[in-house]
């Protein structure tokens, strides 16, 4: 049984590794324009509705957009990370409270609770990762 599901997510895997880029690349037309939601920090990235031109010094689009759904993405990372480290936290406490003194869960509690403290130090990084972004590239913020 174990080598037939090993064998079907082989062939999956294998399938999704081709197929993903094809009908990624299957897009009948480049987006004209993005939707600004974030405040970016960028000048000349308002919200609202950015339209590509060729005008890029006026506005640039291309830039605002890519650091609007970085943002997106961060905050989206960084409120799923903090449920999980709460939820971890929890059953550390409860865990280190059930354990009636045996060293074993007494351990295994201790280590849900620095795990937790380490997924929350990863959520605070996840959080400076859009400035470095912009410290790399170079993009003066507003």
């Amino acid at each position: 049984m174990n080598k037939k599901l090993l064998s079907f997510f082989a062939v999956l895997a294998i399938f999704t590794m081709f197929a993903v880029p094809v009908l990624t690349l299957a897009q009948q037309n480049a987006p004209t324009q993005c939707t600004i939601t974030k405040d970016v920090g960028i000048t000349g990235c308002d919200k609202g509705d950015c339209i590509f031109n060729d005008s890029a010094a006026e506005k640039p689009c291309a830039i605002c957009c890519l650091f609007n759904t970085l943002y997106t993405v961060i905050d989206w990372i960084f409120a799923i990370l903090m449920v999980v480290v709460a939820l971890m936290i929890i059953l550390g406490a409860v865990t280190f409270v059930t354990s009636a003194g045996d060293p074993t869960k007494t351990a295994t509690a201790k280590n849900y609770i620095l795990w937790a403290v380490i997924g929350l130090v990863v959520a605070l990084f996840a959080k400076a990762v859009p400035p470095l972004v912009k410290l790399v590239m170079g993009v003066k913020s507003a």
